[in-house]
């Protein structure tokens, strides 16, 4: 991580700028820490010098920089300090220079006019997409303004101006207010006029006018805010709103006109929105507007970037060499922007995350060829424009949920395609993010198809490896699987894998769950796995929960029952093999009994029960596998459904449950089951139709009252119809295999009655605020370890009679 560090440190007249950034080639960057230091060179001197009290403060303030890019490991070769202006004309500067190089180990490079006209100009090319444009930038400082006008990174003119903001304030232009302007307007005229740069920027030209300085940043705040229109107080007004990072002619000159008015009222409101920097922002302002007069410009681009990225673009341009693209930074501030329009600050930093895993699986796949001589089974190469297709892929991915999850892949191939937000990329490369957001989900691609005719063979091939890689880092991420931090990818003769020992606990139930509920979902459906084989899925099962890998031994601290309870019962809510298993296969006889015109369930009819229904058929001395493992399902139906009475013809008054609220029927004591043989035996025989009520006089010497009164109590339907069972754990009547899974678990555990001591003095409103809370999944993790008692603290250790701890009470 270390070598991707860079700093850059900008002494300038108004103030001290440090800012550390992450590297990636061809030459993009993303800022980790900025810092300022409110330090301004000269102030406290008459003469050209830089006293020694400022001398002091400098030297503080460059130690706490130094202090902090320590503190991030930022390598010192990646490290430059740039004085500008106010170094650059003391007469003091070589002894200043060697005074910090000894007290903090910088080495100041001081800059000429033109050196930081050109490196302004670069800081604004990696904020704004006008690399291909003819661009006049301007970067007003505190003791001098710098014009540079290039195009595509080649800089054709630059000029350096002794005008600055903070020398402006400084010069005496007279007491009033009024005369102080127009004195100042004078000099600055003056002093362009004589310079030559109007002539100069006319033989040259320009398309566009940004604006890199701290001075210009604050007039369009100020611009933004409605400085000029005195609604700079409303935060309201301007809370959901988003900078456009531009303003014209016209608003500048309403801002000039608002900052150069008297009284103590103006004062107090410029305070409040410019702080620190409204001492000098008037003059800032009126220079800027001069500027705008003689040069002709009627619009200007502001870039949040200024000479400190400049600096910053150059160390890169020399570390990366002939392979620098100083364009990159554009294109990939052109990505944020657009997930930042469509998606808020987590969902933002949810791709950022997701394009940080592709990165890592990227670079894995590499090396990983590197390192076995191109022997790894990647189909096509990739290189270095294949990773910014796929980290743009990931970080636009879900831009498309702002309308909803229903078909957001498709939204976000459309807003990408359409929206013209993409800069520095071409047609195709547009169109190939746009499609790899396309099918990060739901369907594979389709080569065939009108979408990819403009790509060939070897495109295609290359694409279906990167949607690859962006399906898996979305599936995981989402998931939680790993942690990219922790990612390493491996290679053998059997493909690439990403190393288990990098799975979080958090990740690994997610992991397990998924896994477990897809993969051996068809077999349990239709045969009964053997028991031997469902504790081996379970015991796999817990190893990997433990992070036991083969050959070692772990210690399991919850044994496999409590770990497959519910969440809210103080268990994880992993799925039991077997159970699972029954409760699929119960699933197939629910099936059968709602569609008996099913084909496979006449079939079925016709071989094992030809004369009777499923509920009373018989498993026979030859019966296929399918069949006796589907009847292993079948009680569980019949234990756990409630018959819904029509004509009651296929209703067993003794066998069935159809008695609301008591189930089945209930015998004396002293009747046994042969006496029922010669007695009704559907519930159609003791249903009085034309009388509406029920006939039980042939059974009231054999069931108990409560059975009779119970059977009253019921209503009779009126039209008949036919007789309907449903579920009695489902509020729709039907049967999921989830609801039947967990009545089996309720009944395994009722007859074990083995439960850990841990869950039972924790009620279960506690386990279900825990999982509940909107907290990352390791730390609801870690706080079910606690209170389960499975971390390995001393306590804990010892209560499980492990050697070598001791309590000491």
């Amino acid at each position: 991580m270390a070598e991707n560090l860079f700093a850059a440190i900008d002494m300038g007249t108004n103030a001290f700028k440090l800012v550390i950034v992450q590297a990636h080639f061809p030459g993009k960057f993303l800022p980790l820490l900025t810092a300022k230091e409110s330090i301004v060179l000269g102030r406290d001197s008459s003469s050209s010098t830089i006293s020694s009290h400022s001398q002091q403060l400098s030297i503080k303030s460059l130690n706490k920089f130094n202090e902090i890019i320590q503190t991030h490991q930022v390598p010192a070769l990646h490290t430059r300090c740039v004085a500008t202006s106010a170094v650059r004309e003391a007469r003091n500067k070589s002894q200043f220079i060697d005074s910090v190089a000894e007290s903090t180990g910088f080495n100041v490079e001081v800059l000429s006019g033109e050196q930081e006209a050109r490196f302004a100009y670069m800081g604004a090319l990696q904020f704004l997409p006008v690399y291909d444009d003819l661009v006049l930038n301007v970067d007003i400082g505190g003791g001098s303004t710098e014009f540079a006008i290039g195009s595509r990174g080649k800089v054709e003119f630059c000029s350096s101006l002794k005008l600055g903001h903070v020398t402006l304030t400084q010069q005496n232009f007279g007491d009033d207010e009024v005369e102080r302007v127009l004195n100042m307007r004078e000099f600055i005229r003056n002093l362009v006029k004589e310079s030559g740069l109007i002539e100069k920027v006319k033989d040259f030209g320009f398309q566009v006018a940004v604006g890199s300085s701290g001075t210009i940043r604050a007039i369009e705040r100020a611009v933004f805010k409605g400085y000029q229109l005195g609604y700079v107080d409303n935060e309201v007004f301007f809370r959901e709103c988003k900078r456009d990072w531009r303003f014209n002619r016209k608003e500048l000159k309403s801002v000039v006109e608002s900052l150069c008015k008297g009284g103590e009222g103006e004062k107090a409101r410029r305070d409040a929105l410019f702080k620190r920097r409204s001492q000098s922002i008037v003059a800032g302002g009126i220079l800027l507007e001069e500027i705008f007069d003689m040069l002709g410009i009627d619009n200007m681009l502001v870039s949040g970037y200024g000479l400190r990225e400049g600096v910053i673009a150059d160390t890169l341009a020399n570390a990366y060499g002939d392979g620098y693209d100083l364009n990159s930074n554009a294109r990939f501030r052109s990505l944020l922007q657009l997930a930042a329009g469509f998606n808020g600050k987590k969902k933002t930093t949810s791709a950022a995350k997701c394009a940080s895993m592709a990165r890592v699986i990227f670079e894995g796949l590499r090396k990983c060829k590197e390192r076995d001589n191109n022997e790894v089974g990647l189909t096509v190469p990739l290189d270095d424009k294949d990773l910014d297709y796929i980290e743009a892929a990931c970080l636009l991915h879900n831009i498309g949920l702002f309308a909803g999850k229903k078909g957001y892949h498709k939204q976000s191939y459309h807003i990408i395609m359409n929206g013209n937000h993409l800069h520095g990329y071409s047609a195709k490369e547009v169109k190939l993010i746009a499609l790899l957001t396309r099918h990060h989900r739901k369907k594979l691609p389709k080569f065939n198809g009108s979408s990819f005719n403009e790509f060939g063979d070897e495109e295609k091939q290359k694409f279906g490896v990167l949607c690859a890689i962006v399906r898996l880092c979305v599936l995981l991420h989402q998931n939680g699987y790993v942690s990219y931090k922790e990612m390493e990818i491996s290679h053998s003769h059997e493909g690439f894998e990403l190393l288990k020992g990098t799975y979080i606990q958090a990740g690994r139930e997610i992991m397990i769950k998924s896994v477990t509920s897809a993969i051996p979902i068809y077999t349990m459906q239709v045969f009964k796995m053997p028991k031997k084989l469902c504790e081996d899925i379970n015991a796999a099962v817990a190893r990997f929960w433990w992070g036991q890998q083969q050959d070692e031994g772990r210690f399991h601290w919850i044994k496999w029952d409590n770990l497959a309870d519910p969440k809210e019962k103080g268990g994880i809510g992993f799925r039991d093999m077997k159970i699972m298993n029954l409760a699929c296969l119960s699933k197939q006889i629910w099936r059968l009994h709602q569609n008996p015109d099913a084909l496979w369930a006449q079939i079925l009819k016709g071989i094992y029960f030809p004369s009777t229904n499923i509920w009373e058929a018989k498993k026979g001395a030859r019966a296929s596998w399918v069949w006796a493992s589907l009847l292993e399902g079948r009680d569980l139906i019949k234990e756990n459904s409630q018959w819904l009475i029509g004509d009651g013809s296929k209703v067993n008054i003794w066998d069935d449950r159809w008695i609301l609220k008591q189930g089945k029927v209930e015998l004396k004591s002293d009747v046994q089951r042969q006496d029922l043989r010669n007695l009704p035996q559907k519930v159609q025989h003791i249903l009085n139709k034309e009388d509406g009520i029920w006939d039980l006089s042939a059974l009231q010497q054999i069931i108990t009252e409560d059975t009779v009164e119970a059977i009253h109590r019921m209503p009779i339907c009126e039209n008949g119809g036919e007789d309907r069972m449903v579920w009695r754990a489902s509020k729709n009547g039907e049967y999921s295999v989830k609801s039947g899974y967990f009545m089996l678990k309720n009944a395994e555990d009722r007859q074990s009655g083995s439960k850990a001591s841990s869950s039972h003095q924790i009620s279960d409103e506690l386990w279900k605020k825990i999982w509940a809370w909107k907290v990352p999944r390791k730390v609801k993790n870690f706080c079910w370890r606690l209170c389960r008692g499975a971390l390995a603290v001393q306590l804990f250790l010892w209560k499980r009679k492990i050697a070598g701890c001791v309590v000491w009470v």
